[in-house]
């Protein structure tokens, strides 16, 4: 399945208790412009609430992204 196959709003009580993150690299070869609109659209459309962050880089894990938003949760 991907994405557009599921019927997320059966969780939406669940996801609305959650952070939701879309992070990703601006120079990400897989993510075009139309892509990164499509799937920020998708997730609104299906309630999500999404706190975007890009960074500097290809599509890869970015650890210092990943380590701001751990050291975040951990002062919440």
């Amino acid at each position: 399945q991907t994405p557009e196959d599921i019927a997320y709003n059966s969780l939406q009580e669940y996801l609305d208790q959650k952070d939701q993150w879309f992070i990703y690299g601006t120079q990400d070869e897989f993510l075009t412009e139309k892509r990164l609109s499509w799937q920020t659209n998708f997730a609104r459309e299906q309630g999500f609430r999404l706190q975007i962050q890009p960074f500097e880089g290809p599509h890869a894990i970015h650890r210092p992204t990943l380590q701001s938003l751990g050291d975040q949760w951990k002062k919440d």
